[in-house]
């Protein structure tokens, strides 16, 4: 399968960028995840992260993808734009080149979960070829932490 290129640079980092992912997720996310546990991740060799940079802005990270890969399998755990930077491509970027990398490894699947409420998420996972595959109910914390909202699972066929 051939992939667009959109106008972005994507790089594999390690667990040496632990903060630089834990401040674009605490950016994006009301619950977000510490550089403690990106570096944990990043010390198992299943979780590899890959950071975005526009051509132009001095090579800051606008942008990761945290991918876990076990067998012909992988589970994007997490992905994630600066707000100032999205609806420019970035996510779509990203999020191809991640399918070409995995393609390139034999890997078969790829799963993610997304809000349902997340429909401009669950519509670029619509165009990229992913399809719901099952739901969880109440799985993610609203930003007051007392609410809950559903997350749809979805799977791709490389």
């Amino acid at each position: 399968m051939s992939y667009v290129r959109l106008d972005i640079n994507v790089k594999e980092v390690d667990a040496g960028d632990a903060n630089v992912l834990a401040q674009i997720h605490g950016h994006c996310f009301p619950h977000s995840w510490s550089a403690g546990t990106f570096e944990t991740f990043l010390k198992n060799s299943v979780h590899r992260a890959y950071v975005a940079h526009v051509p132009g802005t001095d090579e800051i990270a606008v942008g990761f993808t945290l991918v876990r890969t076990i067998a012909k399998e992988a589970e994007i755990l997490s992905i994630a734009v600066l707000p100032e930077h999205s609806g420019r491509g970035i996510a779509t970027g990203l999020l191809y080149r991640i399918c070409e990398i995995l393609e390139s490894e034999r890997v078969e699947k790829i799963f993610l979960e997304v809000g349902r409420d997340n429909k401009s998420a669950r519509a670029l996972y619509r165009k990229l070829g992913f399809k719901a595959v099952g739901s969880r109910q109440a799985y993610y914390k609203g930003r007051s932490g007392d609410e809950r909202s559903d997350a749809i699972i979805l799977e791709k066929s490389l």
